[in-house]
């Protein structure tokens, strides 16, 4: 096959490495595989993947995020003259802007059935994005372009359900297959590495650690983790915040005004993190919405007691009290109530980690991504037009 993959960017997350994985593992196979991303200066990791394996990249200039018409036409143009000059059998496209861009250049120089036409979200932005008005406006440009899409891929059931609910269907199949996690390269430190984390960052001897990493964005909510430690009001309890971005400074300032001192611990980027999540008694996913949660994936195959509230793909992750706790409504309330469950769980048994290990590890590894999605490309390809 002639394969295109379709990107708005490869900045380090789990769109771009989900991406960037399955891209690979097919060049691997001795398919010819292209991926058109846009401008990034965060990608150099993954580009060198990506040239390992033998995939040929292109950077389109005017693949950029956020709505921008002109720029956004020329980029649908300069994306079609790629795929005339190549002539691919299917055109795999990613994320929202990447996804509408890609998938109308493709249309647009569709000829007996090829290119198929794939796309996966990663997630959508139907909601927790941003308000009603431009809400609405992405969920009717997506319902349009889903009609010119062979298979839309959502990374969950229940992510594949809410796509159902909001009446987003493509033409052939809406398949659920899950960003696959490395599981064997995650870096799961000895017993001695965590006690010396846990020690440095406020986690000693009678201390209790719960933590996130993400993203300091509103849609991954970690506000509600401030409003909810704050609300545990627990001394023994320190609460780790690993990641950075534009809501840095607001949040410490939040958690100053709730008088938090020392309780909330901003640790910025550490790379790599999983050192620091195996050193957490509860890992908690606050966000707003989400396509899958591969840190959340991440956390339970580590054995950690994971928080989240059932929003996106989360509740396709978590068996409510058998893998870890579901909150049912992303508010400080309920997020404190659930990181209290998840507290006394930590102290307890050691069975609900292992049970959410065993419950990850055969669902959301690469090797079951990569295979299921030979099957969905086999599929779509054969039922042509």
């Amino acid at each position: 096959m002639k394969i295109l993959h379709v990107i708005t960017r490869l900045d380090p997350g789990g769109s771009a490495e989900s991406t960037v994985h399955s891209a690979a593992h097919f060049a691997r196979r001795g398919h010819e595989v292209h991926l058109v991303t846009g401008p990034s200066e965060r990608w150099e990791g993954l580009r060198g993947m990506l040239q390992e394996a033998g995939v040929r990249v292109e950077v389109e200039e005017f693949l950029r995020r956020g709505i921008a018409w002109r720029t956004d036409l020329r980029a649908v143009a300069r994306i079609r003259g790629y795929m005339q000059k190549h002539d691919f059998d299917l055109v795999h496209t990613h994320s929202s802007k990447g996804g509408v861009v890609g998938r109308w250049a493709a249309w647009s120089v569709r000829r007996k059935g090829r290119p198929v036409i794939v796309h996966t979200p990663h997630g959508h932005v139907f909601y927790g994005y941003f308000g009603p008005v431009k809400s609405r406006l992405y969920r009717e440009i997506e319902r349009v372009t889903a009609r010119i899409t062979d298979a839309l891929i959502a990374l969950t059931e229940s992510g594949a359900v809410e796509y159902r609910r909001w009446g987003i269907r493509p033409r052939r199949r809406l398949a659920s297959i899950p960003s696959g996690v490395d599981f064997g390269d995650l870096r799961i430190p000895a017993k001695e590495e965590i006690e010396t984390i846990r020690s440095r960052h406020g986690g000693g001897p009678g201390r209790r650690v719960v933590g996130t990493v993400a993203r300091l964005v509103p849609v991954k909510g970690v506000e509600l983790l401030v409003r909810a430690a704050a609300l545990l009001r627990d001394p023994s309890v320190v609460v780790w915040i690993i990641g950075d971005g534009p809501l840095r400074a607001k949040l410490e300032s939040l958690s100053s005004e709730l008088g938090m001192g020392d309780a909330i611990k901003f640790l910025g980027w550490q790379t790599p993190a999983e050192p620091y999540m195996a050193a957490m008694d509860v890992f908690v996913q606050p966000s707003l919405n989400e396509g899958m949660g591969r840190t959340l994936v991440m956390a339970e195959y580590m054995e950690r007691i994971c928080v989240a509230p059932a929003v996106g793909g989360i509740p396709s992750l978590i068996r409510d009290g058998e893998t870890g706790y579901l909150v049912a409504t992303p508010t400080p309330e309920a997020l404190s109530e659930g990181i209290r469950a998840g507290l006394n769980a930590a102290a307890g048994s050691s069975a609900m980690g292992r049970r959410a290990k065993e419950w990850v590890a055969i669902r959301f590894s690469q090797n079951e991504m990569c295979r299921q999605m030979e099957s969905l490309y086999a599929s779509v390809l054969e039922a042509g037009v």
